[in-house]
């Protein structure tokens, strides 16, 4: 295997718009490019090259790939990480600043700065993952299931909160227990919970707004259970960017956080579905290097906020 390795997901949401990206990755001296067929493909093709001592990995896919990437990656293995952004949402882009278009992402390789970037690492029951960007839990996945593409054609960012109102007869209460690092746990009514490395989910959704990818803390949001019209209330502000003030919501910042739910609801750990009634999050600080051809104003390091 080449020391620099192509992952690239064809059954990404725009893979088929960026075939002359594609041949141009497979003239560049030095790179093996892969076309996988699974997710658990590239989670191997990416831990074969890692084994044998690969100095770059790019991801070309959308948050889906880059989550079973770095999951078969690890966490300090040394080698660095690209992203081409080939997704629907490409949330992972958005929280780095990176570009949102492959042309400009491919510009710079195989030389770019890259950037130490914090993991989290979430264990449930007898499975472990490595969580780049956000993990969410309770009614906001049941709202995300119901965003058909129709929907997010014709609303475009708005889609979220269009689910959300059409959900507010369908709202389930999910009894928590909560402990952030090592305080005494507490007892919680939640709708919905998420822990965040980076800023942005569903689409371009600023669901995190203080989350920085690379300030060895996590960001963890807890939306308590109310009446419809609290729901509706929270949902309003959060799409005006002042929801963490809301009083039906709790917001801390820690380097870990343990779940223990009732009833079992499902989690959505980048893209991918995972179902338990216990979630531990920790983090581990400047766990991968990720190469950035561009950080946005938005996104800098917390280095220099």
């Amino acid at each position: 295997m080449d020391r620099r390795v192509v992952i690239w997901n064809p059954e990404s949401r725009r893979a088929s718009e960026f075939t002359g990206v594609l041949e141009h990755l497979k003239t560049l001296d030095g790179f093996d490019v892969r076309i996988t067929s699974s997710g658990e493909e590239s989670q191997s093709i990416a831990a074969r090259a890692v084994a044998e001592k690969a100095e770059l990995i790019v991801a070309a896919g959308g948050d889906g790939t880059i989550h079973k990437v770095v999951n078969g990656m690890g966490a300090g293995s040394g080698t660095r990480l690209h992203v081409l952004p080939l997704g629907t949402g490409n949330d992972f882009c958005r929280s780095m600043g990176l570009p949102l278009e492959p042309a400009e992402s491919l510009d710079c390789l195989p030389n770019c700065p890259s950037r130490p970037v914090d993991l989290l690492e979430l264990r449930m029951d007898d499975l472990s993952r490595l969580c780049v960007n956000l993990a969410s839990g309770g009614n906001s996945v049941r709202v995300t299931e119901m965003l058909t593409d129709e929907l997010k054609a014709n609303w475009g960012p708005w889609v979220f909160l269009r689910g959300a109102f059409q959900f507010l007869s369908h709202l389930e209460n999910y009894r928590a227990r909560v402990r952030f690092d090592d305080e005494v746990a507490e007892d919680y009514e939640l709708w919905n919970f998420l822990a965040a490395n980076g800023r942005y989910g569903a689409g371009g959704i600023d669901v995190a707004p203080e989350a920085r990818p690379d300030d060895g803390l996590m960001d963890v949001v807890l939306v308590k259970g109310g009446n419809a019209m609290d729901f509706a209330a929270v949902t309003a502000e959060f799409f005006m960017g002042r929801y963490l003030d809301d009083p039906n919501v709790t917001f801390r910042q820690c380097r870990k956080v343990e779940f223990d739910v009732n009833p079992t609801t499902r989690m959505v750990c980048d893209g991918e579905i995972l179902e338990s009634s216990q979630f531990r999050f920790r983090v581990i600080p400047r766990a991968i290097e990720v190469q950035v051809p561009r950080i946005s104003e938005g996104t800098r390091s917390s280095e220099g906020d």
